[in-house]
């Protein structure tokens, strides 16, 4: 199943919604994105949002990163989308967003079929 992701590019905008949540929780959202079994990893980046400077910020970036991308199962994909529609991420993300997973998508099950 794929997920998305953000990868070091000093020349490149990600779009996403931050939180403010206590530490104390960080262990359960370690666990909750598998963390612990080496999948994802912490890391401390700088943001720049609404005028505002957050020095450490700390997004879950994957760990070992496959060379090519993965299509998000239905289930995710609900989910990530309808995260990006809620939050209020501009239209223009949310249809890029639709239409990469949608593309991602069509490529696995024509793969698939085709096997």
């Amino acid at each position: 199943m794929g997920a998305p992701d953000i990868v070091p590019d000093p020349t490149s905008i990600v779009q996403g919604v931050l939180y403010q949540l206590p530490w104390r929780l960080s262990d359960r959202l370690m666990n909750g994105k598998k963390c612990f079994q080496g999948g994802y990893r912490h890391e401390s980046v700088e943001v720049y949002c609404q005028g505002q400077h957050y020095k450490e910020v700390r997004p879950y970036v994957v760990v070992q990163k496959l060379a090519e991308e993965l299509a998000p199962n239905d289930w995710y994909f609900n989910i990530v989308l309808r995260g990006a529609l809620t939050c209020g991420l501009p239209e223009e993300y949310c249809w890029k967003l639709f239409n990469r997973m949608h593309q991602l998508q069509q490529c696995y099950y024509q793969a698939l079929h085709a096997a």
